[in-house]
């Protein structure tokens, strides 16, 4: 099942889910504060840069927010990860991911990898609603 953690209704998030409704592509949409420790841990095993990869960055953001974002850079991994479970904000969003693949933020290209092969061979046509 593909899920998409995701926090506010940013413009990332609005493309993410209008993508997956066009095609008809069965996923789940949780809020970020609801985010498992368990899938935490999968999402960053699916990293190929760790925390730095869905993470915030820190240009541009508040004075609060970059203390936060500072804050994560002297932790250790498991106190980083109780960190980002007790402040969710600090998070990139939209997060998607299903059993081997990941997606942070969206991105029109990358986002296809959630097709699934019936559409990628051209069987079937994504719905234009």
């Amino acid at each position: 099942m593909i899920i998409m953690y995701a926090q506010g209704t940013n413009t990332s998030n609005k493309q993410a889910l209008t993508w997956f409704k066009l095609r008809g592509i069965e996923m789940r949409e949780e809020k970020m504060y609801k985010m498992t420790r368990e899938n935490l841990l999968h999402i960053l095993a699916l990293t190929d840069q760790g925390f730095s990869e869905v993470l915030k960055h820190r240009a541009g953001e508040g004075t609060l927010l970059k203390n936060k974002l500072d804050a994560i850079s002297s932790l250790s991994f498991n106190e980083s990860v109780d960190f980002i479970m007790k402040n969710p904000e600090v998070l990139r969003s939209p997060i998607i991911f299903e059993e081997n693949k990941l997606l942070v933020g969206y991105n029109s290209e990358e986002i296809r990898k959630f097709m699934p092969q019936k559409y990628r061979k051209g069987v079937i046509k994504a719905r234009t609603q």
